[in-house]
């Protein structure tokens, strides 16, 4: 069902109301708001400048990552 929504959205019964109206009456600011907010949810922001550590959720390190190994092992 998520896969299908995703294909093929159903404005007329959004959750986010203003999105379903702006996707059946200004597709361009649709899409414009769309790609916005990915950028800052999904990409880390739009600014280029480097996140601190505390900025929200880091990736964990790889297993094989040497700057994770205990020394002398």
């Amino acid at each position: 069902t998520i896969k299908c929504l995703l294909i093929h959205p159903n404005p007329e019964s959004a959750l986010n109301e203003e999105a379903g109206r702006l996707l059946l009456e200004d597709y361009k600011e649709y899409a414009s708001r769309a790609h916005l907010l990915t950028e800052i949810h999904a990409m880390g922001g739009t600014s280029g400048a480097p996140q601190e550590p505390a900025d929200g959720p880091q990736p964990k390190k790889h297993a094989g990552d040497p700057n994770k190994r205990v020394a002398g092992a």
